[in-house]
C-alpha cells in the first residue's frame, strides 16, 4: 500500500503555491502569529487531544465575540465557525472516501496561546510548542503533533488587512489527522472558517457587494491527497439574498485551463449565514455543499467551508473560501471585443423558458415526437468573473459555468448545454439550451434572456419618441412539425415616451432544426405585429403580439431600456397556438430614421445619406453623400477607399440659378466650362416626382463632340433599416428614370428619360422592375420596355435582366424611408439587335402607391 503522507502536507502545500501565485502573503498588511511562550519554539512537544492524540477534558470555553478582529494580540474566545470534512481510508484491496458538513468548536486560550478543536472526529489542543517552522510560511502557521502512527496537524491562515489568504476578520483552520499502519491507512481533513462574524444588525438589507476570494483545500486521488488552491469572486445581493461564486483553480492534481470552481448560495434573511451548492472541475466534476458566514462589523469579509464528491463517489474534496469586499468600480458597458467586460459583475434577468420532452420517431431518424410542452418565466442570476472570463448562470433549478474556450462546465442537473449570444453596447441577449439526451425520456430546457446596463428610471425619456431596430432569436416546439423550431429575424419597436405607447413589428424566419442530407426542412417567414405600454415609474414595458405563417400564434412580450439615456432596448417574448409554444428574445438600438424624423425634404439637421453611384458601367460600391441644410452643401464621395475614389462638394456658391428649376438644382464648375453637376430636388414642389427620403445626383454632365456624357450618376437617401423592411406582403412603386445612352438603331446619343414600375414581394424576397424608356429628343422617341428581376436582401436589392428578354443588364438598389416608402436604383442595359447596340446607364427613383 502507498503511503498516505500527502494527507499531512496537502493544505500547507496549497497555501505555499497560492501565496507564490499571488506574489506573497500579506501584501503589506498587518500580520500576526501566535507567539510561543518564553523558551518555546518549534518542535513536536506538548499538545493534548483525542482523535488520535489522546487528551483531557477541555476547560469551560471562553465567550464568543471577545475580539474585534483577528489581528494583533487575541483575547480568549470561542469562535463562530462553519466546518466541513473529508476522509479517506485504505487497505491492500480498497479505498473508501466520505465527505460532508460537520459541527466544530474552535477555542483560543490567550493564557496558553493554544487552540483547542472539537469535532465529531474528537478533540485536540495545539500549543505554541507544536509549531512546525519547516511547514509554516508567510500565509499560514502549521502545528504538528505525532503520537505513534498518528500525526495531527493544524494549519491556520495568518491574519492581515491585504494580500492573498490573509484577512482581518475571517481565518481558515485545517485539522488533519493521519494514521499509517503496516497494511492500512486513514486520514481526515476538517476545514473550518472562523472569526469575527457580522452581527445581524450589520448585515446590509439593500444593495450588493462583490468579494475577491481565495480558495484553499484538498482533494483525494486514489490513496493520496493533493492540495487545492484558487482565486475568484463572490457576489451577494442583500435584497434577494442570492450569492454567486465563480473562480479558477490555480493548484489541483490535474490542473488545466478548464480547472474551475463555482457555487450558488442563499443568504439568511435574519443573519449573515449562507448555504448552498458548490462545484469544481478537476479531471471531472465534483458536486457538494458550501456553508458560511459574513465576517466583520459591516460584512467586510466572507468565509465558507465546502465538501464535495465526484460523480463516481470515489474522490472527495474539502476546503474553504475567504474573501474581502472588492471596491473595483462596476462596468458601465460591454466591450466591443473580448473580454466581454473589464471587471467582475453580477446581473439579474428574467428568463423565458420553453421545456419539453422529445424522442426519436421510430424508423424516422431526425424526426421527433414531443410531449410535456410548457413555458415559464423565472429569475436568472448571471455572474461574470474577470479573472477567468467565465460566466456562471444560475436559474430555477439549473446551473452552468461557461468557459470561453471549453464551453459549459459544472452543469447541474442537465448533462449537455449550448449557448448563443449577441450584444450591443449596453444589452446582451442569450439563448441557453440544456438537455439530457441519454435519459430514457430526454428533457430539454430552452431559456432566452437579456441583461446589461439598464437605464436609471430618472433618466428615461418622458417626451418624444424613438425607434429601435431589433434582432430576434428564439426556439419553438409544435407537434405539427418534425423537429424543434429555430427562429431568428429582425423588426422595429417604436416607443412614444410621452404617451407610453409601443408599436412592435417584424419578420421571423422559422425553420425546422433538421440538418440531414436528403431530408427536407420546413421553413417559412412570419409577419409579427404587436403593441404595448411602457410602465409608469419603473423601467419596464409589456404588450401582446401575434404572427402568421406557422399557425394562429398569439402571445406577450416584456422588456426594458438600456444605456444611460435609453439608447438600447431588450426583452423576451412567448407565443402559443393550440398545440405549439415559442419563446425568444430581442435586442435593439435606436435608429433615428425609424420615427420619420430624418428626411431629405425639409431637412434641418445634417444628413448622412446612403448612396449608390455607378461609374462607367460598374456596379455601385456603397458611396456617401452628406447634406448640410445650414449651408446648402452636398459632399459626395464615390468609390471610397479605392484607387478610383473621388469626392466633390456642391455648395450654394456655384449653384446656377438660371439652369436650376423645380426638378433639378444645377451646379457649375469654375474653370470647367460646359461641365455641370445636378441634384434632384426632394420635396412636394418637384414636378417630375415628389420624394421625401430619396434623391438623385448626376455628376460631371458635359457636352462632347459625340453628344451628352456623364462621369457618374447615382441615387442617395435615408435608407430603410434592414429591420424595418417588410417581411410579408407586397408593394408597388411608381418611378421616373434618368439615364444617358447610345441607341445605334436610331443614331441617338444623349439623355434618356422614362418611367418605372417596381413590384416587391416582401414575403418571397423578390421583385420585378419594368422600365419604359424614351429618347430625350423632340419626338420623345420610344426606345422600348425592359424587364428586370431582383432579390431583396437585408441591405437593399440586386438583380438583372429577366430571363428570356434578349438583353443583358444589372440592377442595384435600396429602399428608403422608415417603412420602405420609396426606392432608388442604379442600372445598365446592353441590348444587341441587328440594327446595332443600345447601351443605357442610369438611375430610377420612385415611391409606393
Amino acid at each position: 500500500m502507498k503511503s498516505n503522507k500527502f494527507v499531512f502536507s496537502s493544505v500547507a502545500t496549497a497555501l505555499a503555491f497560492a501565496l507564490s501565485a499571488c506574489g506573497g502573503g500579506g501584501g503589506g498588511g498587518v500580520t500576526s502569529t501566535p507567539t510561543p511562550p518564553p523558551g518555546g519554539g518549534g518542535g513536536s512537544g506538548g499538545g493534548s487531544g483525542g482523535g488520535g492524540g489522546g487528551g483531557t477534558p477541555a476547560p469551560t470555553p471562553p465567550p464568543s465575540n471577545a475580539n474585534g478582529d483577528l489581528t494583533g494580540t487575541l483575547l480568549s474566545e470561542t469562535f463562530t465557525n462553519v466546518a466541513a470534512s473529508a476522509s479517506l481510508s485504505a487497505n491492500s484491496t480498497s479505498v473508501t472516501v466520505s465527505e460532508g458538513a460537520i459541527t466544530a468548536t474552535i477555542v483560543y486560550d490567550a493564557d496558553t496561546q493554544s487552540y483547542t478543536l472539537e469535532t465529531p472526529g474528537g478533540s485536540i489542543t495545539f500549543a505554541p510548542t507544536d509549531i512546525d517552522d519547516s511547514q509554516s510560511n508567510s500565509g499560514a502557521v502549521v502545528y504538528s503533533i505525532t503520537n505513534g502512527d498518528t500525526t495531527n496537524t493544524l494549519t491556520l491562515t495568518r491574519p492581515g488587512t491585504s494580500g492573498a489568504l490573509t484577512f482581518q476578520y475571517v481565518g481558515s483552520a485545517f485539522w488533519q489527522s493521519t494514521t499509517v499502519g503496516t497494511t492500512t491507512g486513514s486520514g481526515r481533513i476538517e476545514s473550518i472558517v472562523y472569526g469575527v462574524e457580522t452581527p445581524d444588525g450589520g448585515v446590509p438589507s439593500t444593495g450588493s457587494a462583490d468579494y475577491a476570494i481565495d480558495l484553499i483545500g484538498a482533494v483525494t486521488v486514489g490513496e493520496n491527497v493533493s492540495g487545492l488552491a484558487g482565486i475568484g469572486t463572490a457576489s451577494v445581493d442583500f435584497v434577494s439574498g442570492n450569492m454567486i461564486i465563480v473562480g479558477q483553480l490555480t493548484l489541483a492534481p490535474f490542473l488545466g485551463s478548464d480547472s474551475s470552481f463555482s457555487g450558488v448560495a442563499s443568504l439568511s434573511s435574519s443573519s449573515g449565514a449562507f448555504s448552498g451548492t458548490f462545484r469544481l472541475n478537476d479531471f471531472g466534476q465534483f458536486d457538494g455543499d458550501i456553508a458560511g458566514r459574513l465576517f466583520g462589523p459591516n460584512a467586510e469579509e466572507i468565509g465558507g467551508a465546502f465538501s464535495l464528491s465526484n460523480i463516481g463517489a470515489d474522490r472527495v474534496a474539502t476546503g474553504t473560501i475567504m474573501g474581502r469586499q472588492d471596491n473595483t468600480p462596476p462596468n458601465t458597458q460591454f466591450n466591443d471585443d473580448e473580454p466581454l467586460l473589464d471587471n467582475s459583475q453580477t446581473f439579474t434577468a428574467t428568463e423565458t423558458v420553453l421545456s419539453f420532452n422529445a424522442v426519436d420517431r421510430s424508423g424516422q431518424p431526425g424526426f421527433l415526437n414531443f410531449d410535456s410542452i410548457g413555458t415559464a418565466q423565472s429569475q436568472l442570476s448571471i455572474r461574470y468573473d474577470a479573472n477567468s472570463e467565465r460566466f456562471l448562470f444560475s436559474g430555477d433549478g439549473v446551473e452552468g459555468l461557461l468557459d470561453p474556450v471549453f464551453g459549459f462546465q459544472n452543469l447541474g442537473p442537465r448533462t449537455r448545454a449550448s449557448i448563443s449570444s449577441s450584444r450591443l453596447t449596453y444589452v446582451n441577449a442569450s439563448g441557453w439550451k440544456l438537455s439530457d439526451p441519454d435519459n430514457l425520456s430526454p428533457t430539454s430546457r430552452h431559456s432566452f434572456f437579456v441583461y446589461g446596463f439598464e437605464t436609471p428610471v430618472g433618466d428615461l425619456p418622458t417626451t418624444g419618441s424613438a425607434g429601435y431596430t431589433l434582432n430576434f432569436s428564439g426556439s419553438g416546439v409544435d407537434p405539427d412539425y418534425n423537429a424543434d423550431l429555430l427562429i431568428d429575424g429582425t423588426g422595429v419597436l417604436i416607443a412614444d415616451f410621452e404617451t407610453g405607447v409601443l408599436d412592435l413589428s417584424g419578420g421571423l424566419n422559422i425553420r425546422e432544426n433538421i440538418f440531414l442530407s436528403g431530408v427536407p426542412s420546413f421553413q417559412t417567414v412570419a409577419n409579427l405585429t404587436g403593441s404595448g405600454m411602457i410602465a409608469s415609474g419603473v423601467n419596464s414595458f409589456s404588450g401582446t403580439l401575434s404572427f402568421d405563417s406557422l399557425g394562429n400564434y398569439t402571445g406577450t412580450f416584456d422588456g426594458s431600456f438600456f444605456g444611460p439615456a435609453a439608447e438600447e432596448t431588450g426583452g423576451t417574448f412567448t407565443a402559443a397556438d393550440d398545440n405549439g409554444q415559442i419563446v425568444g428574445s430581442f435586442i435593439g438600438e435606436q435608429d433615428d430614421t425609424l420615427t420619420g424624423g430624418q428626411t431629405l425634404a425639409g431637412a434641418t439637421e445634417p444628413v448622412d445619406a446612403y448612396a449608390l453611384f455607378t461609374t462607367g458601367g460598374s456596379l455601385p460600391r456603397g458611396d456617401d453623400v452628406r447634406f448640410d441644410p445650414a449651408t446648402g452643401t452636398y459632399e459626395i464621395v464615390v468609390n471610397p477607399d479605392s484607387q478610383q475614389e473621388f469626392s466633390l462638394a456642391l455648395s450654394t456658391a456655384n449653384l446656377d440659378q438660371a439652369q436650376s428649376n423645380d426638378t433639378f438644382s444645377v451646379y457649375t464648375r469654375p474653370g470647367e466650362p460646359g461641365v455641370i453637376d445636378r441634384i434632384l430636388t426632394p420635396g412636394d414642389a418637384n414636378s417630375a416626382i415628389a420624394l421625401t427620403y430619396t434623391s438623385f445626383a448626376q455628376i460631371g454632365l458635359q457636352t462632347s463632340p459625340r453628344g451628352l456624357e456623364s462621369q457618374t450618376m447615382g441615387v442617395f437617401g435615408i435608407q430603410t433599416p434592414s429591420a424595418a423592411l417588410p417581411k410579408a406582403g407586397s408593394g408597388t412603386y411608381d418611378g421616373v428614370v434618368f439615364a444617358i445612352g447610345e441607341v445605334a438603331p436610331t443614331g441617338y446619343r444623349g439623355e434618356i428619360n422614362g418611367t418605372s414600375e417596381l413590384i416587391a414581394d416582401f414575403s418571397a424576397g423578390t421583385l420585378g422592375l419594368t422600365f419604359n424608356l424614351t429618347q430625350a429628343d423632340a419626338m420623345n422617341t420610344v426606345i422600348g420596355t425592359y424587364l428586370f428581376d431582383g432579390t431583396i436582401a437585408t441591405n437593399g436589392f440586386f438583380g438583372g435582366a429577366r430571363q428570356g428578354e434578349g438583353f443583358v443588364g444589372s440592377l442595384n438598389g435600396a429602399f428608403f424611408g422608415p417603412n420602405a416608402q420609396e426606392f432608388g436604383a442604379a442600372f445598365d442595359i446592353i441590348d444587341d439587335v441587328p440594327a446595332g447596340r443600345t447601351f443605357i446607364e442610369g438611375v430610377t427613383v420612385g415611391k409606393r402607391r
